[in-house]
């Protein structure tokens, strides 16, 4: 067990210092407060319509205003969160191509992601499909 624990925490420790490296590299002009945390790094998506997917909340669409990839939340607004969907094999194709058909929530100004697992920009095409798609209504 010590072994399993000792390596867990070495893995831990190298990610730590990948992340750190990363925001170091950041020009002084790029650097933002990012979800009240000065110090970060502007994402290159900021600004852009984005599929995301996360660990517990499942998937979301909208414009990234903010992210903090140390704790992998995102802030989203004009954001909506997609249900099911059929047509597409993986996200990646949906953020590419959209879907044939699917449950979309109804849009919401604003949400913050925790636990994000996927960060995928969206095709001009799928972000009109899933700007105009009718919020599912139940019953």
């Amino acid at each position: 067990m010590e072994y399993v624990q000792r390596k867990y925490i070495e893995l831990e420790i190298r990610k730590e210092k990948e992340m750190s490296q990363h925001v170091c590299d950041a020009k002084e002009n790029d650097t933002v407060t990012i979800l009240g945390r000065p110090g970060a790094y502007k994402h290159p998506y900021t600004g852009k319509y984005v599929l995301v997917r996360s660990y517990a909340s499942g998937v979301h669409v909208g414009i990234l205003k903010e992210y903090d990839a140390y704790a992998r939340h995102v802030f989203l607004t004009e954001t909506r969160r997609l249900w099911c969907y059929e047509g597409a094999f993986t996200m990646s194709a949906v953020a590419i191509n959209g879907f044939r058909d699917g449950k979309m929530s109804l849009e919401i100004p604003e949400i913050m992601v925790c636990q994000v697992e996927e960060l995928i920009p969206t095709s001009p095409t799928s972000e009109k499909q899933f700007r105009e798609w009718s919020p599912h209504e139940v019953g």
